[in-house]
């Protein structure tokens, strides 16, 4: 948590956590955001027992409309690895 707040003073990234009934089970991240070019990465983790709900499709979704409506992006990028069989369904 410490470090998530130091990148995001330091305009390095913001992560934020997702939560289920008070438990962690999952992050939403901007990485490397850029405003000079309006562009940023986008990376997210669910925890397994949290998989095939929707939970990161809603979180996903609402962090990408706060990131094109309210902080001015035009772009994200994400790259799912093949072994994260959920991940093109968060991205769509």
């Amino acid at each position: 948590m410490r470090r998530a707040v130091r990148e995001f003073e330091a305009g390095r990234g913001l992560s934020t956590v997702v939560l289920e009934n008070g438990r962690l089970i999952g992050v939403v991240s901007f990485v490397e955001p850029s405003r000079e070019h309006a562009c940023t990465n986008i990376g997210y983790w669910v925890a397994e027992d949290a998989q095939g709900r929707g939970i990161m499709t809603r979180a996903v979704a609402a962090m990408v409309d706060r990131a094109f409506h309210e902080w001015g992006f035009e772009l994200l990028a994400g790259d799912p690895r093949p072994w994260h069989r959920g991940a093109g369904a968060a991205r769509r």
